[in-house]
């Protein structure tokens, strides 16, 4: 699936993380959208607006699943929300028309 690159995250939708830690998450979230979109077509204007959501989506997974369990001392906890959509990618998507009807679960 195609993702934005670090320019478009930081210019166009004015992220603030550094690319070496962005990155991975944008791709992650690029894979995660793209099997939610109506089709892997996209105009400019599409273009962007997929671009858009996988950035909010990064985020979101940057800050959410950045690690799937941690243990410190007796303390472990794991996060098994993975492959779920945050609201704002959600919006970005429907808003645009992107978004495929089927079964969506979002993360509030």
């Amino acid at each position: 699936m195609i993702y934005p690159d670090y320019e478009f995250y930081r210019v166009v939708y004015g992220g603030a993380e550094d690319e070496e830690v962005i990155m991975p998450f944008i791709r992650c979230a690029a894979d995660v959208l793209g099997s939610v979109v109506q089709n892997s077509y996209f105009s400019r204007e599409e273009q962007n607006e997929f671009f858009r959501a996988v950035c909010a989506q990064g985020e979101f997974i940057s800050e959410n699943e950045g690690f799937s369990s941690v243990k410190i001392g007796d303390f472990s906890a794991e996060y098994a929300e993975s492959g779920k959509i945050c609201q704002r990618a959600f919006a970005i998507l429907e808003r645009s028309g992107l978004l495929f009807r089927g079964n969506v679960e979002v993360i509030a």
